[in-house]
């Protein structure tokens, strides 16, 4: 019997990036390590077979999300990162649903994080003939 997956998720966890990142220009000054979540839900059937060449790389995601704590951009939200990483995200073609999470750490004293965490779905055609 053949078995065929719905959907595959590639996804990295605790990723911890130093951003330049708040809402008062006090907490902006610095960077921050900002704790990310990612996970990327690949069109149905993309990876095929055993081979390296079609899967989503770990390593080329982190790094798309580390050029951004290096683009000299000051963000006031959490929200406004978390649309930033999606969008570095999608340009790789193949993925169709990205969740990103976002935490900072020690932001209120008797909690151990705060953050957010979006869903964007890529809208192209392909999806509207589904």
């Amino acid at each position: 019997m053949a078995v065929h997956p719905k959907s595959t998720v590639v996804f990295i966890e605790k990723l911890n990036v130093p951003f330049h990142i708040g809402v008062t220009e006090e907490e902006r000054i610095f960077a921050q390590p900002v704790h990310i979540d990612v996970e990327c839900e690949l069109r149905d059937a993309v990876v095929a077979g055993d081979e390296v060449s079609q899967s989503l790389s770990y390593s080329t995601l982190a790094e798309k999300i580390r050029a951004l704590a290096g683009d000299g951009r000051v963000r006031k939200l959490l929200e406004t990162l978390a649309a930033h990483i999606a969008d570095a995200c999608l340009e790789d073609a193949r993925i169709r649903v990205v969740v990103i999470s976002l935490r900072k750490l020690g932001k209120i004293h008797d909690a151990d994080a705060v953050g957010v965490t979006r869903r964007f779905i890529r809208m192209d055609q392909a999806d509207y003939n589904r």
